[in-house]
């Protein structure tokens, strides 16, 4: 091997291990992106909006639509999946003990 291929092939690995950061830094988000989505997701579909009306609802609904709004804030709370996120919209005065 010549001079000359010796540093153009040291040339050419100088270069690979330039951009090592960069390739890396591309994988690396990425998979953060791809993580984001799918927590995301997972995330929505443990969402849940509950309705809560003391006057007219009742603890045998569902409470995911007003006409089938819970009657109780205990209700609401018991409908809400583990680890999900839930809006409890209070359709009517309640009172807390």
């Amino acid at each position: 091997m010549s001079l000359a291929q010796s540093i153009a092939n040291l040339t050419q690995q100088a270069a690979a291990l330039l951009a090592l950061p960069t390739q890396l830094a591309a994988q690396f988000t990425a998979g953060r992106d791809a993580l984001e989505t799918l927590y995301n997701s997972r995330l929505s579909a443990q969402s849940v909006g509950i309705y809560v009306n003391g006057v007219s609802g009742s603890d045998l609904n569902k409470g995911a639509t007003s006409p089938t709004a819970v009657r109780t804030i205990h209700r609401a709370i018991a409908l809400i999946p583990p680890g999900g996120v839930g809006e409890i919209v209070l359709e009517t005065d309640i009172i807390l003990t």
